[in-house]
Order: C-alpha cells, then sequence, then structure tokens
C-alpha cells in the first residue's frame, strides 16, 4: 500500500513537471527541480510547492511535506531540519539563511549525509556542528576523510555542486 501511494504521489507531480526534472530519491522523497516551471506556472518556488501540495493531499489525504532549496543539498536540510518547525510545513533554505539556522543546529546528525560515525569522528576534533566544520582546519579535514572531506566542507558552506540532471547522466 506504501509502495502504490507513493507511485500516485509520482505521478501528480509528474502531471505538472517534466520526468527530466523529478528524481525519486526513497519511497517517500523526491527532488523536483522547480526552475523551469516557475514563468510557466508564473509562480514562485513556494507558490508551486504549495500547489503541488494541494493537488497531493486532495488526491490521496496525504499532507506533504517540502524543502526549498537552491540545490539538492539546501532543499533535502530544509525538508529534514526546517519544514517540521513551521506551520505550513514547507522549509526553505539559502545560503545565507542555512549559515544563520544551521551552522549552530545541533545534533549534527540531523544534517544529510551526517550518521553517527562521521559526528564521531568530528567530535574528536571538537567538532559539533555545521559551523565548526566551515571553520575547521581542511587539512584536518582531508586527512581525517580523504576525498570525502570535499563533501563535508561543500556542504559546511550549503554548496552542492550535482545536480538532478547530472544524477540523471549518471
Amino acid at each position: 500500500l506504501y509502495m502504490e501511494v507513493s507511485a500516485k504521489i509520482v505521478a501528480t507531480y509528474l502531471e505538472y513537471v517534466s520526468a527530466d526534472d523529478l528524481h525519486v530519491y526513497s519511497i517517500d522523497e523526491c527532488f523536483i527541480d522547480l526552475t523551469p516551471y516557475m514563468a510557466l506556472y508564473r509562480k514562485n518556488a513556494k507558490e508551486l510547492v504549495e500547489m503541488l501540495r494541494s493537488e497531493v493531499f486532495k488526491r490521496t489525504k496525504i499532507t506533504a511535506t517540502a524543502g526549498i532549496g537552491p540545490n539538492l543539498f539546501l532543499a533535502k536540510v530544509a525538508l529534514d531540519v526546517t519544514a517540521k518547525h513551521v506551520p505550513d510545513n514547507i522549509g526553505v533554505l539559502d545560503e545565507a539563511s542555512f549559515k544563520e539556522i544551521i551552522w549552530p543546529h545541533r545534533p549534527i546528525t540531523d544534517i544529510w549525509q551526517i550518521g553517527k560515525g562521521i559526528a564521531n569522528r568530528l567530535e574528536k576534533f571538537g567538532i559539533y556542528d555545521m559551523h565548526g566544520v566551515a571553520c575547521a582546519d581542511i587539512d584536518l579535514l582531508y586527512k581525517e576523510f580523504g576525498a570525502n572531506a570535499e563533501y563535508l566542507i561543500d556542504h559546511a558552506w550549503g554548496v552542492e555542486p550535482c545536480t538532478i540532471a547530472e544524477i540523471k547522466a549518471y
């Protein structure tokens, strides 16, 4: 039943956006690049999300939660951290609000792609939040995490170079 409802929700989105701009991340999460649709529907990102959420609710009686950001990482963190604390269940982050809201946020394991193992390794160096990662010695991060330090450093600054189009091309 869960998979059927998930498919119905994705099918709803696909009535409004191209499959090229939608990436199903898990059974209950997807990423949608709304950029090409703002002009088409004459709506900003939040208005488009509200429209999609309304359609999903009308068809399934499920209240979708959403994260909006200029890249995949900020959208996911907006969903995971901020959407749960606003009345409309739509979290919004940009680079500036990321620094204000997410840099001091704890526990750091609330942040996408930072599990307990990474958190424990960061804690050895007195790093407990994304601000600590942003201020950390880059050489230290590369020594501890190798090539994966690049993801930590990018994410500490709210940067995510990967796009839905690159995921699809891969």
